[in-house]
């Protein structure tokens, strides 16, 4: 089941290169960048709380999308 989760995730993502690319790109919320860094440093309790509430605030104030969508990505990877 998870690795058909993990196919459909990284399915979703397009081409390896653009995703590489927009991995690398910093976001204009600091909360997100925090959250991504964690998980990227292995944090993922740490990352699972900031991203939730970066989610939460997001959806609340309809937040840009790929900020959104960068934010339940890293979120996921986070949970896994």
């Amino acid at each position: 089941m998870r690795r058909v989760l993990w196919i459909l995730l990284f399915a979703s993502l397009g081409a390896a290169s653009e995703a590489s690319a927009w991995a690398q790109t910093q976001a204009a919320d600091p909360e997100l960048n925090k959250g991504i860094q964690l998980v990227e440093e292995g944090d993922f309790d740490g990352g699972v709380r900031t991203l939730s509430a970066v989610v939460k605030r997001l959806q609340t104030t309809g937040g840009a999308p790929r900020d959104l969508t960068r934010a339940n990505l890293y979120l996921g990877i986070a949970h896994e």
